[in-house]
């Protein structure tokens, strides 16, 4: 009979553990949903979900002047409540209305006026009331005290204010540039670009943080595209934020002190380590899709283009909504209808809500 060694079961062992490193592909899963139309509205362009308040807010893009511009929805059944905060300059009005923003704890949800370069407060009681107009409980921004529009001066693009609306949060605005150029100064020497922008709640600069990785920094260095070009969000408690390139096969969170918690780069598709070799995906194609992601706890929802989009056994369009967990590991992915617009998730019941420019869809995990 043959012996069995020690260094031969060492190396099976050893063969058994590498095995286990293998990269797996995560377990996927196609949705099934209901079809709202909303008659209401004529081009719903974001969607936010407060599960405390029964609450779902779209936003109309379309409204006119004195037109309404968000709408309030039962979250359980998509009942209709009221509509409210019209288009226009006057008193509780907004110029250019954007998504919703809200945190959990807070009464108020606010919403970002790109033209008039301020945010406006809305009080989530005046949204429950029966009857009556939904004012507008005060304005925070740039030119929170003034009505001029300065259209050839975008000082703020897409910023958050954090919770309590003591200060608000933005993405610097140099990650547009091609990154071989922001990786220099005018004089030539190299720049430590910061990701952030910190700035009180009436606009001014307080502070600007968070950097790349070295590694990605190094795989770049050479690029003339705008690699980093994306787009910031902001976890449910409003303490941790999320970013997403549109360009590269890149997010990344990181606490209010600028802290990098955790990034990954590559396909989102299996559960292995980041892979370089699908940092980029093109010059003119996207990574991750959608004006937004979230965070509910410890999960973090984002919609990437990888694997391609497929179509569903209907023939309707479908999208790829990756799940990570706190470390931005993927967990799962989920094939859901909409979402290309914006999407939130119910994270009391597992329910996605997702926006074509058409139509609302409810998913159920």
């Amino acid at each position: 009979m043959r012996k069995f060694s020690i260094s031969s079961f060492s190396f099976i062992l050893s063969i058994l553990c590498l095995n286990s490193l293998v990269a797996q592909n995560i377990p996927t899963k196609e949705l099934a949903y209901k079809v709202f139309t909303l008659s209401e509205i004529k081009r719903p362009t974001s969607v936010k979900v407060l599960p405390a308040f029964n609450l779902l807010i779209v936003t109309d893009g379309s409204a006119g002047l004195n037109e309404p511009t968000l709408y309030a929805y039962t979250l359980d059944s998509i009942k209709f409540i009221k509509s409210f905060i019209t288009v226009g300059e006057g008193s509780d009005q907004v110029n250019t209305p954007g998504a919703v923003q809200y945190f959990a704890g807070e009464r108020v949800i606010r919403m970002f006026d790109v033209n008039m370069q301020r945010f406006c407060e809305i009080p989530i009681d005046a949204i429950l009331k029966k009857g009556g107009q939904v004012p507008i409980a005060r304005y925070l921004g740039r030119d929170s005290l003034t009505k001029k529009i300065r259209f050839n001066n975008f000082a703020l693009k897409a910023p958050y204010v954090l919770p309590k609306g003591k200060e608000m949060i933005e993405l610097n605005n140099l990650l547009n540039a091609p990154f071989q150029f922001l990786l220099k100064d005018e004089a030539g020497s190299k720049t430590d670009p910061s990701i952030f922008k910190v700035l009180s709640n009436t606009g001014t600069l307080k502070s600007e943080y968070g950097r790349l990785p070295q590694e990605i920094v190094e795989e770049v260095e050479k690029s003339a595209i705008n690699r980093f070009a994306g787009v910031l969000d902001m976890n449910d408690r409003g303490d941790i934020a999320i970013y997403r390139s549109y360009f590269a096969n890149f997010i990344a969170l990181y606490n209010l002190k600028g802290k990098l918690l955790a990034y990954r780069y590559g396909t989102p598709d299996n559960d292995g380590p980041n892979d370089k070799q699908s940092l980029f995906i093109g010059e003119t194609n996207w990574a991750y899709l959608s004006v937004v992601a979230r965070m509910h706890k410890d999960q973090v929802y984002a919609i990437n283009v990888h694997p391609k989009n497929g179509v569903g056994e209907d023939g309707k369009k479908r999208l790829n909504l990756y799940v990570f967990d706190k470390a931005l590991k993927p967990q799962k992915r989920l094939v859901i209808r909409g979402g290309e617009i914006s999407f939130d998730v119910n994270p009391e019941t597992g329910c996605i809500y997702s926006l074509d420019n058409q139509q609302l869809y409810v998913s159920f995990q």
